[in-house]
């Protein structure tokens, strides 16, 4: 017999004996007050009892399932590629030079917002679900300094 033949065979045992080992062994028995127990392990002895054949199947559902899932993640994978192949193609635009007047007036409204969230007590934002204001708390202040801070880096 050769290497192939005899990987072959043990191949076919294993898969063979797969689907038994997997269902395991379960057991239906009824106690001296005569309620039902099902079980892995056998009943205690004296008790008769009876082993319950199970079946190792999935259910319809699940394959469902799972055919479904894969097709929705070959279709995403396919858009992906698709968008990354377009992002390739397409022409690198180059950005408009923003008028210099534009900039300036932008660095100033910078200075003076940055300004205002380090001098004032108490700042308030618009809450961007419902449109009131709230009172701007510490970790906002911080946050928002920072953010400034980093639109400052361009300007002269």
């Amino acid at each position: 017999m050769t290497t192939k033949q005899l990987f072959l065979l043990v191949a076919a045992g294993l898969l063979a004996s797969a689907g038994q080992s997997h269902a395991g062994k379960f057991y239906k028995w009824v106690d001296s007050d005569g309620v039902t127990h099902y079980t892995q392990s056998p009943p205690p002895e004296g008790t008769e009892g009876e082993e319950v054949k199970t079946r190792n199947t999935t259910s319809s559902d699940a394959e469902q399932a799972r055919e479904s899932l894969q097709n929705e993640r070959a279709a995403q994978l396919k858009q992906l590629q698709e968008a990354d192949k377009k992002a390739a193609e397409a022409p690198q635009e180059e950005s408009k030079p923003e008028d210099k007047s534009e900039f300036l007036e932008r660095c100033k409204q910078h200075r003076e917002n940055l300004q205002a969230l380090r001098e004032r007590a108490q700042l308030r934002t618009e809450d961007p679900e419902t449109g009131e204001l709230v009172p701007l708390d510490d970790e906002g202040r911080d946050a928002l300094i920072k953010q400034t801070e980093d639109a400052l880096k361009g300007c002269p």
